[in-house]
C-alpha cells in the first residue's frame, strides 16, 4: 500500500509539471495483456505518429474488443508525448478495448488549429488501416488540452470532413478535465497559441447543436488548472440543445488526481475508469 501511495505521488508530480517522462508509472503498468504497434506514421511529419495497443485475444471480451478508444493526451498544447501514456492504454486494454494514442504537433512549432488538424488526420488513418478491421465503435477521449482537441473533432464536423471521415464513424466523446469554454485568455502563451482572429472557433461549446455523438464529461470539483465550469457549461449547453450528455463531478479531485484510477485501479472517490466503462456499455 505504501508503494502505491508513493508511486501515485510521483505520478501526480510528473503529470502536473510535464517536465519528465512518466517512466515510474509506466514501469508499474502491466504490459503482458496487450500487443503494441509503435510509431505508426499517420502523416509525413515527425510528430504525426501514433501507437496502437491491441488486447490479447485471451483477455479481450467479445464485445469490448470491437471498441477503439483514441486517446489524446494533454500538455497545454505545447508539450506531451504518446510514450508517457502507456499506463492509460494498459488500463483500458485490460477491459478489452483497443487503444490508439497519437502524437500531434505542438506550440511553438504550430499554433491552433494545426494540432486539431493532426488529430483529425490520425482518426482518418485509423479508419483506413487494416489493423483496425472489425472495429464497430470508436470513442474519442482526451485529458486536459487533449480533451479540447478531441472535443472539437466531436463537435465541429469540418475537421473530420476535411480528411474524408463521416461524423457517423464516431460513437462518443469522453472528456476528462477538458477546457471547452475557456475564453477570455489571460496567459500570453495561450494568446500566441490561439490567434485572436480565429480564437473563438477554438471553443467546443460554440458548435453544440444537439445532434452530436453522446458526450461523457468527467471533472474534479477541485481542479484549479482547468476549472470544472468548463464541463458544467458544456453539459448545460448540450442539455439545452436536447443532446446526449453525461456529467460526472468528483469531490476532492483535481486536475491530476482524476487520472489516478488508470494506475491504481478502482477507488471510492474518483470513478474515472468505471464511469468510462459504464458510458461505453450504455451506448452500444
Amino acid at each position: 500500500m505504501k508503494l502505491i501511495i508513493f508511486l501515485v505521488a510521483i505520478f501526480q508530480m510528473l503529470l502536473l509539471t510535464a517536465c519528465s517522462p512518466l517512466a515510474l508509472v509506466n514501469l508499474t503498468s502491466a504490459s503482458g495483456h496487450y500487443e503494441k504497434h509503435s510509431d505508426l506514421a499517420y502523416g509525413e511529419l515527425n510528430r504525426q505518429k501514433l501507437d496502437i495497443y491491441l488486447p490479447s485475444e485471451s483477455d479481450a471480451h467479445h464485445d469490448e474488443n470491437k471498441v477503439l478508444i483514441i486517446f489524446f493526451y494533454g500538455g497545454s498544447w505545447d508539450s506531451g508525448s504518446k510514450d508517457k501514456y502507456k499506463f492509460v492504454a494498459s488500463s483500458l486494454t485490460k477491459q478489452g478495448y483497443k487503444v490508439a494514442i497519437p502524437d500531434y504537433r505542438v506550440y511553438p512549432e504550430v499554433k491552433y488549429p494545426s494540432f486539431v488538424e493532426d488529430a483529425a488526420l490520425a482518426v482518418a488513418w485509423l479508419q483506413e488501416t487494416k489493423i483496425m478491421q472489425g472495429i464497430e465503435r470508436v470513442y474519442l477521449m482526451g485529458h486536459s488540452a487533449g480533451a479540447q482537441i478531441a472535443g472539437l473533432l466531436a463537435s465541429d464536423e469540418k475537421y473530420l470532413e476535411n480528411v474524408g471521415v463521416n461524423s457517423e464513424y464516431l460513437s462518443g466523446f469522453i472528456g476528462i478535465a477538458g477546457p471547452y469554454n475557456f475564453l477570455p485568455l489571460r496567459s500570453n502563451k495561450l494568446k500566441n497559441i490561439f490567434p485572436e482572429n480565429i480564437r473563438s472557433s477554438s471553443q467546443p461549446i460554440h458548435y453544440i447543436e444537439g445532434n452530436e455523438v453522446p458526450f461523457l464529461l468527467l471533472h474534479g470539483r477541485d481542479d484549479g488548472i482547468v476549472v470544472p465550469e468548463n464541463s458544467i457549461s458544456l453539459a448545460d449547453k448540450i442539455t439545452e440543445e436536447k443532446g446526449d450528455v453525461t456529467l460526472r463531478l468528483y469531490n476532492a479531485t483535481g486536475h491530476v488526481k482524476i487520472m489516478k484510477p488508470f494506475i491504481s485501479g478502482p477507488n471510492t472517490t474518483t470513478r474515472t475508469v468505471q464511469d468510462i466503462q459504464q458510458f461505453i456499455e450504455s451506448h452500444k
